[in-house]
């Protein structure tokens, strides 16, 4: 069972880096299936089946409100960017 769940680990792991590498992806998506997939893997781990739906929401929530945080930050330093040499 052990194995089982480490593998189930391992896989979420690597899927979780492919779509982080995504160029089309903004930040909230990118955070939000990272955290979707890191807490899907620890709820697993910790609680089975029912930990691991419950982890993954969590997770992706929490994502989802981390990224969209990182990519306000990314837009406010474009803009400022932009504004301060119209040039570019």
């Amino acid at each position: 069972m052990k194995m089982i769940r480490w593998t189930f680990m391992l896989l979420i792991a690597a899927l979780m880096m492919s779509c982080s590498t995504y160029r089309g992806a903004n930040d909230t998506g990118k955070g939000a299936i990272i955290g979707g997939g890191s807490g899907a893997a620890a709820g697993a781990v910790i609680g089975g089946a029912k930990g691991a739906i419950i982890g993954g929401a969590v997770g992706a929530g929490a994502g989802a409100v981390i990224g969209n945080e990182k990519q306000k930050r990314k837009d406010e330093r474009r803009r400022a960017r932009e504004t301060s040499n119209p040039n570019l």
